[in-house]
């Protein structure tokens, strides 16, 4: 998975490991509210997030996901800074927790903390970057074809066939995550699906045909996405039923 290799941040890692309490969630838990204060900063063991708000209607609007090895509200570690933001877990969770105001603290006297700490907030930028980008596109196979080949590259794992994006994720966050109707997605999964590029099994993605699903995308896209049709190493995580595809 992107960005979740152990060791790439040992200073943060290894503050963690010192200083926070495990922290365990069901399937469907917000874990941070919108209107919450901070109170922790959350390190994902195992599991899955999603991110989103809700507009005055209580539609909600996912931005991003998570998963094993991503830190979360890195905002709440500098004192002041608040978003308006929700953070549901989509499978059972492990987590480790520490305080906000300690790694603040940690941070004005380590160098190498503060860098891990930018580094991991540069990764996660680099995510929502991918995002905006996705959003750009004006069709909606073209919209769909890129997000399904972003989940693979974050949570993707060879497998017979192809590569399997690890999580689960339903129709409608689908829809949600790229400004789309669930009818859209719908119909251009069954598209993709005739068209033998991917396949879905027991509700998880299993992109069969990445070169084919590559040239969907008009112009210039992250030639980092060929690297899918290689075997990698991944973190592998056997998940609770969730929603259908």
């Amino acid at each position: 998975m992107d960005g979740v290799k152990t060791g790439v941040r040992k200073h943060l890692e290894a503050f963690f490991e010192r200083h926070s309490v495990t922290v365990r969630a069901p399937r469907g838990e917000v874990i941070v509210h919108a209107e919450d204060e901070p109170f922790g900063v959350f390190y994902i063991e195992s599991g899955f997030i999603k991110v989103f708000s809700l507009n005055a209607l209580g539609t909600q609007y996912v931005h991003v996901l998570y998963g094993p090895g991503d830190y979360f509200p890195l905002i709440w570690i500098i004192p002041d800074n608040h978003r308006n933001l929700y953070f549901e877990s989509m499978t059972p969770m492990v987590l480790k927790r520490v305080r906000p105001n300690e790694i603040y603290a940690a941070m004005q006297k380590s160098p190498e903390l503060c860098l891990d700490v930018m580094r991991m907030g540069l990764a996660q930028y680099g995510v929502i970057l991918d995002r905006v980008h996705n959003l750009e596109y004006r069709f909606a196979r073209e919209r769909l074809v890129y997000c399904l080949l972003s989940l693979g590259r974050r949570f993707g794992g060879p497998c017979e066939g192809g590569r399997e994006i690890a999580i689960k994720v339903s129709h409608q966050i689908l829809a949600s995550n790229i400004n789309l109707s669930r009818e859209s997605v719908g119909r251009e999964l069954d598209r993709l699906v005739r068209k033998d590029m991917i396949e879905i099994k027991s509700g998880r993605v299993l992109l069969k045909d990445i070169p084919g699903l590559i040239k969907q995308l008009p112009g210039t896209v992250p030639t980092d996405w060929l690297d899918l049709v290689s075997p990698t190493t991944v973190v592998a995580e056997t998940l609770e039923p969730e929603l259908t595809v």
